[in-house]
């Protein structure tokens, strides 16, 4: 999942507003895009759409 992927999911628009999401610099966030989302955030997203999917 690239940056843009995740921030389409999330239905942000800006780095910024991802970094808030969570809880990240947007240094972090660009990071992010050069060197890929780390592992443990993958973990949290999946586990967040898991939730969504049960709730819904």
């Amino acid at each position: 999942m690239t940056v843009d992927e995740l921030k389409a999911l999330l239905n942000v628009t800006t780095d910024k507003e991802l970094a808030e999401r969570f809880k990240r610099s947007k240094g972090q966030i660009s990071k992010w895009r050069s060197n890929g989302i780390p592992e443990q955030v993958l973990n949290v997203i999946d586990a967040m759409l898991v939730k969504q999917k049960k709730s819904a």
